[in-house]
């Protein structure tokens, strides 16, 4: 037999009252955080407190460093974070930083003819980047060792990072966890154990008011579907992922294209774009957001929301005329 949840219903005086009091925060300032990118932050409102989001989106197409440029933002503004990575260690997690600092794709090169500039560039920004690692928990994969001193690759359940999770939003603003893939769950019981992981989350944002942002890769498309439009239906794992969640963006990189774009008056070129394929607390959702990356540094360039197709055709049209 399951549990019995017991919930207190709240009388329709206590639900205006507390509507109320939250347009009355409103008005004093900003109660959610600030993307740094204002289009997309008004598309979404993805940083409302309580609140969890994903940015999904394939491999290599730069989902961490949009999550770094997100945490770097609101570091610089004093606000509290804390980044789980999953991936890389925390020594990398440094150096992508000043990268993103810099915007330059040199401070994770390898070569000995850069290496002069990156230690130059390390030592300059030494206590910025103590400042910034103090919020990055080292990857719980790094540095294992067996008895007989050999390197193994440990699991890390779910309900580790749920438990990480928690101690951290008490405490943080911002939560992130990058990326889902690469914690474990039962694959006999996959979907279940993802949908019950972010309930949890849930359960743990509205606890604390702390934003809880995930990073999540797409299932591999082959033929003509890998030229379509990346939806929620193209998120790896339970689709009570993107169902349960607040907001859901997925992230593409691609060649550089022209697109419309609201106030513009010519077509602007980009080379990534941001599907909102939902956001319960903006008005954006099936919007397009138009970003440029340049190839020598990892720095998002917001351009614009794209208009939709037929809108641009018709628009053209009516200029022709």
């Amino acid at each position: 037999m399951s549990r019995r949840i017991l919930r207190r219903v709240p009388e329709v005086t206590e639900v205006l009252s507390e509507l109320a009091d939250t347009i009355q925060r409103q008005q004093t300032g900003r109660t959610a955080l600030a993307l740094p990118w204002p289009d997309l932050d008004h598309q979404t409102s993805m940083l409302r407190p309580g609140t969890v989001s994903i940015v999904g989106g394939p491999t290599k197409t730069g989902k961490s460093f949009l999550l770094m440029q997100i945490a770097l933002h609101l570091h610089q503004q004093g606000v509290n974070w804390s980044y789980l990575p999953l991936e890389d260690s925390r020594k990398e997690f440094g150096l992508r930083a000043v990268a993103c600092s810099e915007n330059t794709y040199t401070m994770i090169a390898i070569d000995q003819g850069s290496a002069t500039y990156r230690s130059n560039t390390l030592k300059a920004h030494e206590e910025w980047l103590a400042e910034v690692l103090r919020h990055v928990t080292e990857n719980p994969r790094t540095g294992c060792k067996d008895s007989q001193g050999k390197t193994v690759i440990p699991r890390i359940p779910w309900q580790a990072v749920l438990q990480w999770t928690e101690e951290h939003a008490k405490d943080s603003k911002l939560v992130i966890i990058d990326p889902l893939s690469q914690i474990d769950f039962d694959t006999r019981n996959q979907n279940a154990e993802e949908a019950d992981f972010i309930r949890r989350l849930l359960a743990i944002a509205q606890d604390t008011q702390a934003c809880i942002v995930l990073a999540a890769h797409a299932v591999k498309r082959r033929g003509h579907d890998a030229t379509l439009p990346l939806t929620e239906g193209d998120l790896q794992g339970s689709a009570m992922l993107s169902r349960l969640v607040h907001t859901l963006i997925m992230l593409e990189a691609h060649e550089e294209r022209a697109a419309d774009i609201y106030g513009y008056e010519q077509a602007e070129l980009h080379n990534r774009t941001i599907y909102i394929s939902a956001a319960r607390n903006g008005a954006g959702t099936r919007q397009r957001v138009a970003f440029r990356q340049m190839p020598d540094g990892p720095e998002f360039q917001e351009i614009g929301v794209m208009l939709p197709k037929m809108k641009a055709k018709k628009d053209k049209k009516d200029d022709e005329r």
